[in-house]
């Protein structure tokens, strides 16, 4: 039972790296300056392939935020509106 608890929680860390690392990436892809890339650039946009796919693949793996902001904002709903019907 221990192990299991030990991989849920590190499957949820997990989860949780990959939206800032491939936004990182994103980030990093469009700022960093290749010689090559001038050589072979089709246009002028820092929004090459690369970093189109780590923009997709950050959105695509938002998922666990958007469920972790989602319970917090629940919780907070709750424990206000809990409050105030017991002032109340």
């Amino acid at each position: 039972m221990r192990n299991a608890n030990a991989y849920r929680d590190a499957a949820t860390w997990l989860h949780l790296a990959a939206t800032p690392a491939f936004a990182a990436m994103a980030l990093w892809t469009a700022t960093a300056a290749n010689p090559m890339d001038i050589l072979c650039a089709q246009g002028l946009s820092s929004w090459n392939g690369m970093t189109l796919m780590y923009v997709l693949m950050a959105a695509f793996h938002a998922g666990p935020w958007l469920r972790m902001l989602e319970a917090r904002r629940k919780q907070t709903f709750r424990t206000k509106g809990h409050a105030a019907r017991v002032q109340g």
